[in-house]
């Protein structure tokens, strides 16, 4: 089935009471911030069984594992990015949590700072001079907190688009399979 719902939606009970009839392998709930949490509260309260579970935007923020608690494990997200793929991503997550007093999110958060830290190296290389700035920007390769990262035209050839699963409350990616840190879990229970 494919639903639509208004972004400022207040109750999903009707559209939610479907998906459980058609009874899903499968659920995408393309979502945003305010609206992610009531699926998981509606979806937990009629009992959605789906054993995969991805909502958009939401649990990539530190509000939404505290907001839901358990509801929220097994949940699947977009992302590439978790404080365990390496060092230099532990740093930033913990310099992040001592600065902020909260988790950064694994999206915008993220994607700011990897991009200050490209423009920091091509700045580097090629100072200040937009031409040789954009040059440097197209033509380079550059070290960051997601790992290498370069460009082929807008897009970033190097970064796959992931997915994270929040487990025990922190965010695990799960796929692309060969940058994991944890295994997916099916969502069994709320």
């Amino acid at each position: 089935m494919n639903e639509e719902y208004p972004p400022d939606i207040k109750d999903m009970t009707a559209l939610l009471a479907k998906v459980k009839r058609a009874a899903p392998d499968g659920v995408l709930a393309l979502s945003y911030p305010g609206d992610s949490p009531l699926y998981v509260r509606q979806a937990k309260e009629i009992g959605i069984a789906a054993p995969f579970q991805f909502v958009m935007i939401g649990p990539a923020i530190d509000f939404f594992p505290k907001l839901l608690g358990a509801a929220a494990n097994d949940i699947v997200t977009v992302g590439h990015w978790t404080p365990a793929r390496n060092a230099r991503a532990r740093a930033f997550h913990d310099a992040y949590v001592a600065r902020f007093k909260e988790k950064p999110d694994y999206l915008d958060s993220l994607e700011s700072y990897v991009s200050c830290e490209i423009l920091e190296q091509a700045v580097g290389a090629a100072g200040l001079d937009r031409a040789k700035l954009r040059g440097a920007i197209a033509r380079g390769t550059f070290e960051t907190v997601n790992g290498p990262i370069r460009f082929e035209g807008v897009e970033n050839a190097v970064t796959r688009t992931g997915f994270l699963q929040l487990q025990n409350g922190a965010p695990q990616q799960v796929w692309p399979l060969a940058e994991a840190t944890a295994k997916y879990r099916p969502k069994t229970a709320w």
